[in-house]
């Protein structure tokens, strides 16, 4: 990269940080967890952490190559903004559950022709969001 007069640039510059008193609310938060968790008799396998993300259909990174010493970085497809929400969950026993796919549409024509696992839950919704509905499925 050096020879040809490239230099390694980040497209973006969003930060992000944790709170200052964050391992203090961590910790109050699994106290309470497992406070509950112990008086009810939860196991392991019906506490259930989840997460729910859009993903790209275009799938783009943020960073390039760009001539040093260069102040505006484009980077193509940047602004795509095509998505399906993906819902991910694991047990506190180790369980991965299936995950779950939406995309934006009506019917199951908005589904790609792509096949999916079996035991994958892929579904649509008119926006493509998670909802209620979506969550019990």
């Amino acid at each position: 990269m050096n020879r040809l007069g490239l230099v390694r640039r980040k497209g973006t510059k969003g930060v992000k940080s944790l709170p200052k008193d964050f391992e203090s609310l961590k910790s109050a938060f699994t106290d309470r967890v497992e406070c509950f968790r112990k008086e009810h008799k939860i196991p392991d396998a019906l506490v259930i952490n989840w997460d729910q993300t859009g993903s790209n259909f275009v799938p783009v990174s943020d960073w390039t190559m760009e001539e040093e010493g260069s102040k505006q970085v484009p980077i193509a497809h940047m602004d795509d903004k095509r998505q399906m929400t993906v819902l991910l969950a694991c047990s506190l026993a180790g369980d991965m559950l299936p995950p779950q796919l939406l995309y934006q549409g009506k019917t199951d024509q908005c589904h790609p022709t792509f096949k999916f696992p079996e035991e994958w839950d892929v579904h649509h919704t008119e926006s493509h969001w998670s909802t209620s509905e979506t969550m019990q499925r």
